[in-house]
């Protein structure tokens, strides 16, 4: 036997002795692995929920806001009640209800509002809890996350009962441990139990119903479409083909700016442009400014006859009979003493006796509020400045006969 013999043969031995081995230590099994969620299913907790009820005919609906509420003929599914909108709608939402509505709630609910339990009669209890050697459950009010394939060890056996009479039939649900169940003042039409008591239960309000479940849990996109958490979600909720399901969403509402800009948005335009010209306004200039001219003073000549142009330019001589009749009572109280306090009457005969002229003339000179044509308003104007530049004359004489 060659060389090349023997390996072959060590070589094929070597190959049937480990496909031995490995035939004999491994065996063929079935096993579920759960793939990320994708696409809608990571961002919208009610994906499953939507998809099966539409297959089912029953069309869904977001609501961000509790001020306008549905008609009484849809289904309402509210898994929070801590925002302040919904707290002040809480009569809105009573009177829905008891107009034919029905409302779908978590069991966060009826724990966080206690203004549900007086109006529902629903209430959490304490039950004592069965003895096992499962791992404990978690308090009320934990938040556990769906990780893995951990809820199929939450799935159970709950008894159904119509009217408070057991029926005989059970269905299979995954929801979270507890040692709580519910006591209702009302017999539930619809009830779901354990151990620990009523644990999903549908009560009937006037025209309307209540449904209590553990939603927030049992409507996850993995959890929901496993063992009967859909049937007894239908169940407990009635729907029905036609029937509309909305689901109130208070973290879809609108945006602030988005409103602001569907409502104001010209206004905001307007604000923004007035905003972007008063920055402009005061940025630095791109060159040297322009410097200031110097402020030139006209000459009193120049001032006159710019004003005797534009009163005999226009015919309004008002004006300049009123300047001239200030000066001569300015000239006139520093030259006759009381003048200040005379009438217009009497200034007349003072101004008269000093000046020479007539004091009816002059009176009608000084009356500001005369009007007439300019030649009349030329005429007064002459006279008064004619008694203003006597004053300083019978002044001047008055000084010549004090020094003789």
């Amino acid at each position: 036997m060659t060389r090349d013999r023997v390996t072959t043969w060590v070589i094929v031995a070597a190959a049937v002795g480990l496909g031995t081995w490995i035939a004999l230590h491994t065996y063929w099994t079935q096993s579920t692995v759960w793939t990320p969620l994708r696409g809608e299913a990571v961002t919208n907790p009610y994906y499953s929920v939507e998809r099966l009820v539409q297959a089912l005919g029953v069309r869904t609906q977001r609501l961000s806001s509790l001020r306008t509420l549905p008609s009484t003929s849809d289904v309402l599914l509210i898994t929070s009640l801590q925002g302040d909108i919904a707290r002040t709608r809480f009569e809105l939402l009573q009177h829905w209800v008891e107009g034919g509505g029905r409302l779908a709630v978590s069991t966060n609910v009826v724990w966080s509002t206690p203004a549900f339990q007086n109006w529902s009669g629903i209430a959490p209890a304490h039950q004592d809890p069965v003895k096992s050697n499962k791992e404990a459950p978690p308090a009320a009010g934990r938040t556990v996350l769906v990780n893995k394939l951990d809820w199929e060890d939450r799935c159970s056996s709950f008894a159904v009962q119509i009217d408070g009479h057991s029926t005989g039939e059970s269905l299979q649900l995954c929801t979270l441990p507890t040692i709580f169940g519910f006591v209702s003042k009302h017999v539930p039409e619809w009830a779901l139990s354990n151990e620990q008591g009523l644990q999903m239960l549908r009560v009937k309000l006037g025209r309307g119903s209540v449904t209590v479940s553990e939603t927030q849990y049992q409507l996850n996109p993995r959890v929901f479409l496993h063992a009967d958490n859909a049937q007894a979600f239908i169940d407990g909720v009635q729907l029905k083909r036609g029937d509309r399901l909305i689901i109130f969403t208070p973290s879809a509402a609108e945006p602030l700016l988005s409103m602001l800009w569907r409502l104001a948005a010209p206004a905001i335009l307007c604000f923004g442009l007035a905003a972007l010209l008063l920055i402009w306004r005061h940025l630095p200039p791109f060159g040297p400014k322009i410097p200031v001219p110097a402020a030139a003073r006209r000459s009193l000549a120049e001032q006159l006859r710019a004003n005797a142009r534009f009163a005999w330019r226009t015919g309004n001589l008002k004006p300049l009979r009123a300047a001239v009749l200030r000066a001569l009572d300015r000239d006139a109280g520093a030259r006759i003493p009381g003048y200040a306090a005379f009438s217009v009457r009497q200034r007349a005969v003072a101004l008269g006796s000093r000046a020479g002229i007539d004091p009816a003339a002059l009176n009608a000179a000084m009356t500001e509020a005369a009007s007439g044509s300019p030649a009349v308003q030329s005429a007064a104007i002459t006279l008064l400045e004619q008694a203003r530049r006597a004053l300083f004359t019978s002044s001047s004489t008055q000084g010549v006969l004090h020094d003789r």
